[in-house]
C-alpha cells in the first residue's frame, strides 16, 4: 500500500514537472483507477465486504432461513479478520521491500 502511494506520487509529480494539463490528467486518472480498485475490492465475498452481504442474503434466499444472529456475528469477525491480515500482510510485503531499496 505504500509503494502505491508512492508511485502514485511520483507518475502525479512528472507529469505535473512536464505539462499542467497532462498532470491533471495523470491525477484524474489515477483517482480513477483508484476508485475502480475500491469498488472491486468491495464486492470480494468477505463478510466484512458488501459482497460477502451479497453472499450472505443469496444463500440465505436460497435456504429460505436467516442465519442466526450468533452466526452472523462470527462471520463478521472472520471477515474483519481477514481483512487485518490482509493490510498486516501488504504492510510486510512494502517493508520488505523498501528495506531491500535501502540496501
Amino acid at each position: 500500500m505504500a509503494r502505491s502511494a508512492y508511485l502514485i506520487g511520483d507518475i502525479t509529480t512528472l507529469g505535473l514537472e512536464s505539462n499542467r494539463s497532462s498532470g491533471l490528467y495523470a491525477i484524474l486518472y489515477l483517482m480513477g483507477i483508484v476508485s475502480i480498485s475500491l469498488a472491486l475490492t468491495n464486492l470480494l465475498p468477505l463478510p466484512a465486504f458488501d459482497g460477502g452481504q451479497m453472499l450472505i442474503a443469496l444463500c440465505e434466499w436460497i435456504s429460505q432461513r436467516q442465519l442466526r444472529p450468533r452466526t452472523y456475528y462470527r462471520l463478521q469477525l472472520v471477515g474483519i479478520a481477514l481483512v487485518v491480515g490482509m493490510f498486516i500482510l501488504l504492510m510486510v510485503v512494502d517493508l520488505r521491500h523498501f528495506l531491500m531499496i535501502r540496501r
